[in-house]
Parts: structure tokens; C-alpha cells; sequence
């Protein structure tokens, strides 16, 4: 698109071009393209744009003319019967991805696509093929690299795989016990990502060999922290804490056994053996 005698102002179609695309080209990266993911978004939800021009040439003004005035929310531009039933945390993505100013966007591709992504695990598949879950900062790529093999392949028997990718779980402030018990429930695999830091503890070193087992090789301390030996006084590990959620909700599939109770009627029947009390909750 040009504008004036020449002057070129950016490349592109005006309807999807961002603010920053007609006001300085030179210095659009990335995030324009984000913008442009936004309005497609936009368009595919309510069958419109999300700003309106009589021509090409001014969409600059409707665009980037008033910058203090934001893009129309997708549920504005829904009848009332999809309104109610339309996810608002995808209203919110687009709406983040249509802010004006660069840096109230979403700061990376990876940050709108977990954020897409958090809303199809809030909505929900009714059964996902695989559960993917991290613990640790470094175990992140290979769960990203698993996911992106993995998610909506298809098996030799046709199964259309769906990775449920525990993508919360690093995030300060996040209920992970919940979006991890939700992802053991709802899939049909679990593929925990164990790295040595978080195993090493563990393993205890029997006191009368010790030191030979240290000689060995083996860290007192491993990944920096002390090894559980089964004590009151041992630090509290997520690992151990996720095996017991994991195996408390696999009981829980197992002994949910139908019998007649005595008004005769099939009812189920679960019982909490050896439970932590705090897991109890969670059932």
C-alpha cells in the first residue's frame, strides 16, 4: 500500500495491517503479525473486521488515527445467544492481540499460543490421548518438542492424537494440583518429564556406605538440594506430591465400582484407602 507521492507506508491489506505497520514500517516486527492473526480471529468469530473504512487508504485513520481507542470486543459483535455461550478467555486473547500499542500485545508467538491453547484445555476435550507434564524450567523444550510430534497425529488405527500439555505449571500464582489432576483425568496416558534434578533426592545414601557411595560419584546434594530419606523433617517435593495425586485418582477410576444398594438402584462406590487427607479434596 502507498500513500502520497510515492511514499510507501507498509505492505500489506490495509483491513489487517497494524498501527505501527501505517505509522512507522520500518520498525514492524513480529507483533505486527500477531495483529494480523488478531483480525483474522476477529473475523472468523463474527464475521466482520474489527474496524471499518469506507477504502483502503483510510484504514490508516481508522487503525492507527485514534490510538487510545481500542478494537471492539468480539462479544459485542455476537448475538445474544453465541454471547452467552462463547468463551470470554478467547475474547480476551483477541482483544490482546488487537491492542493498539505494541507492548500491551502478547510479547511472543509462544505467549498467544499457550494463551489460545489454555482455552481449548478451560473448555475441554472429552478424553485427551496424552498428558504431558514438567517440573522443571529445563524439561520445558522437550515438552513443547513432544507436544508439537505428538498433538493431532494420527495413529495406524486412525486415533487422532490430542496432547493435553501441562503448559501452566511454571507460572508463579498458578493452582497446578488442579490443571494436574485435571490433564491425569481427562487423558488416556500420562508421560511425566523427570529430569535428574528432580529424581537425584530421592535416592537416599545409606549411612554406613556413605562415603564409598560419594566416592562413587554420587552427590550429597544433589541439583542443590538435600536427599529425602522418609523423614518427618524431609522439604516437601512436587515430584512425590504428583505421583500420590496420580495414583489417588487411579484408585479412585478403579474401586468406582457399581453395586445394588439396598433401594435397589446401582450407585457408585468409592473408597479412599490410605488417602493423604489433603488429597481428599481433590475427590
Amino acid at each position: 500500500m502507498t500513500m502520497g507521492a510515492g511514499r510507501a507506508v507498509g505492505a500489506g491489506t490495509p483491513p489487517y495491517m497494524s498501527p505501527e505497520m501505517f505509522k512507522e514500517p520500518e520498525r514492524a516486527m513480529y507483533s505486527t503479525d500477531l495483529w494480523s492473526l488478531g483480525v483474522s480471529l476477529f473475523e472468523m468469530v463474527t464475521g466482520a473486521l474489527p474496524f471499518q473504512a469506507e477504502s483502503d487508504q483510510l484504514y490508516s485513520v481508522a487503525i492507527a488515527g485514534k490510538m487510545d481507542e481500542p478494537a471492539a470486543s468480539v462479544l459485542d459483535k455476537l448475538p445474544d445467544d453465541r454471547r452467552s455461550k462463547f468463551d470470554h478467555n478467547l475474547a480476551r486473547v483477541i482483544s490482546q492481540a488487537l491492542e493498539k500499542y505494541v507492548l500491551e500485545r502478547f510479547h511472543s508467538v509462544d505467549e498467544m499460543h499457550d494463551a489460545v491453547y489454555a482455552c481449548l484445555i478451560d473448555r475441554g476435550e472429552a478424553v485427551y490421548s496424552v498428558f504431558i507434564s514438567y517440573r522443571v524450567a529445563t524439561e520445558m523444550p522437550l515438552a513443547r518438542l513432544l507436544f508439537d510430534c505428538l498433538n493431532h497425529t494420527v495413529t495406524p488405527g486412525g486415533h487422532r492424537v490430542t496432547v493435553y500439555l501441562d503448559h501452566a505449571r511454571l507460572v508463579k500464582g498458578q493452582d497446578w494440583e488442579e490443571g494436574f489432576a485435571s490433564g491425569l483425568l481427562h487423558s488416556l496416558c500420562f508421560f511425566p518429564l523427570l529430569s535428574y534434578g528432580a529424581t537425584a533426592p530421592l535416592a537416599d545414601i545409606p549411612a554406613d556406605r556413605k562415603d564409598k557411595i560419594i566416592a562413587f560419584g554420587w552427590e550429597e546434594r544433589p541439583a542443590g538440594r538435600k536427599r529425602l530419606r522418609g523423614e518427618t523433617g524431609d522439604a516437601e517435593d512436587n515430584l512425590l506430591k504428583e505421583f500420590t495425586i496420580a495414583v489417588s485418582l487411579l484408585e479412585r477410576k478403579q474401586v468406582n465400582s457399581f453395586i445394588r444398594s439396598s433401594s435397589g438402584k446401582f450407585e457408585p462406590q468409592v473408597k479412599h484407602r490410605a488417602l493423604n487427607p489433603a488429597l481428599r479434596p481433590l475427590m
